[in-house]
């Protein structure tokens, strides 16, 4: 994923990422969990955040635990 953020609004974004289950037998689906990426996190998050603010525009992998 990319987008294209300015830099004076990094430190006040948050991205919420929802994995959702959904089946073909209805029309809903279930979060069964998600990651929140930003300046506000800590842990890994915040390490893959602080990783993608040094190098802008480069592609950064990293795997995240989901939660509830």
């Amino acid at each position: 994923m990319t987008f294209d953020i300015p830099a004076v609004y990094l430190h006040r974004i948050l991205f919420v990422i929802s994995v959702a289950d959904k089946t073909n037998e209805t029309s809903r689906s279930d979060v069964i969990g998600r990651v929140v990426i930003g300046s506000a996190t800590s842990g890994d998050p915040l390490k893959h955040w602080n990783q993608m603010l040094i190098s802008p525009r480069k592609p950064m992998a990293f795997w995240h635990k989901l939660k509830l």
